[in-house]
């Protein structure tokens, strides 16, 4: 098992799917045993699924009534879908970022590079100018 420090992007995915699939198989789970019961060759009954008044709806009912009934609002089904997720993905991030104590002791940080701006008219030296000798000698002529 990788720890989360070790997970690539793919697994992220596997993970949010994973939570997706048991998400819904906790929530439409006990709408199993009524959709078998319905679905029997010898039995009449009804499957309703549908979006009213800001919530989701299903009802399985048989010759009988309805039997087994389930309504979720949009906010609701919004929140248990991205959440937990979002939560999963933060907690991804911190614990891809480097440890700042960790990185320091491990290695002191290499000095900037300079950049080579082409030759200089003068450049200070110590507080005072100077002129550059590759110039001057050039100058004198």
């Amino acid at each position: 098992m990788l720890s989360i420090r070790q997970w690539r992007p793919k697994h992220l995915l596997i993970a949010w799917s994973a939570y997706w699939a048991g998400l819904a198989a906790f929530a439409l789970g006990p709408a199993i045993a009524p959709l078998r019961r319905v679905a029997a060759p010898e039995v009449k009954g009804t499957v309703a699924a549908g979006y009213n008044d800001g919530s989701f709806h299903l009802t399985i009912g048989d010759a009988s009534g309805t039997i087994w009934e389930a309504a979720a609002s949009m906010g609701t089904v919004a929140l248990w879908v991205t959440i937990p997720p979002l939560i999963i993905w933060g907690i991804w991030l911190m614990a891809r970022r480097p440890d700042a104590g960790a990185a320091a002791s491990a290695e002191a940080p290499a000095p900037p590079r300079a950049i080579d701006a082409g030759p200089a008219e003068e450049f200070p030296l110590g507080g005072q100018t100077r002129r550059d000798p590759a110039r001057a000698k050039h100058d004198r002529r």
